[in-house]
Formats: structure tokens, C-alpha cells, sequence
């Protein structure tokens, strides 16, 4: 939580700077992800040690999806965590090998 609510403030020059370069890893057939380790209520609920609204962080991370294309999930659970991106991996893996 306190690195997401950081990248969202103190660091958001830096964290668009990453983004831009995510949605070229995108556009050019590339799939990225955010996991946040947190439940998206948690996440929502606001962070006690930051002065960012919870609004702010539900927009940033809808930006994050449509404006960069990048996959959200959320979890506090790390072997959900691991099943989310093997997942995503097995799938981008052979859809990237397909013929058209």
C-alpha cells in the first residue's frame, strides 16, 4: 500500500514516465500487469499513512487500465498472486505463438 500511494504522489511524474513505456510494451502486442498486494477495498479505503485521497488512487489505477492498457489485480494473497500471473503468462505465451 505504501509504495502504490507513493508511485500515485510523491512519484507520479516517474510513475507516468513508466507507464508511457508500458503502453508501448502494449501497443507493440506485449502484455503487462500490476499486481498490488492488497484487496482492492483496502486499496480503495485510502492508505492512513498518506495524504491522498482514495478518490485520487481509484483514478489513477482506472487510468492505469485504459489509458495504458495495463492488467490490474488485487490480492493478499500470495498464491493467488502466483496463479493470477502464471496464468496470464501460460496465456500470453501461446497466444503470442499463434499463426494467423
Amino acid at each position: 500500500m505504501s509504495d502504490f500511494y507513493g508511485y500515485i504522489a510523491s512519484e507520479r511524474e516517474k510513475t507516468v514516465r513508466k507507464m508511457r513505456r508500458f503502453r508501448d510494451i502494449v501497443n507493440n502486442g506485449g502484455f503487462v500487469g500490476l499486481v498490488i498486494e492488497a484487496t482492492e477495498e483496502e486499496v480503495l479505503s485510502g492508505f492512513m499513512f498518506s495524504q491522498v485521497p482514495p478518490e485520487v488512487a481509484r483514478q489513477a489505477i482506472v487510468s492505469f487500465e485504459i489509458r495504458y492498457g495495463i492488467h490490474v489485480y488485487y490480492s493478499d494473497d500470495r498464491r493467488n498472486i502466483a496463479r493470477w500471473i502464471m496464468d496470464r503468462a501460460i496465456k500470453y505465451y501461446k497466444v503470442s505463438r499463434e499463426v494467423s
